[in-house]
């Protein structure tokens, strides 16, 4: 991933592909099998990377 390596640091948000994969996988298995469709991901696998290009709330 580029970047990392640029200035400022851009926040950006991080998917865990592993998990989706995953989920995706069973989901296609279910649907070629004719299964009832597994249960969706309590939340999205992600999160996001706070770098230089986010700051404090202002105060008020």
């Amino acid at each position: 991933m580029l970047v990392r390596y640029g200035t400022p640091a851009l926040s950006t948000v991080r998917v865990d592909r592993e998990t989706s994969g995953r989920h995706g996988m069973r989901r296609l298995i279910a649907a070629i099998r004719n299964e009832p469709e597994p249960d969706p991901l309590p939340a999205a696998p992600t999160e996001i990377m706070f770098r230089d290009t986010t700051v404090p709330p202002r105060q008020r």
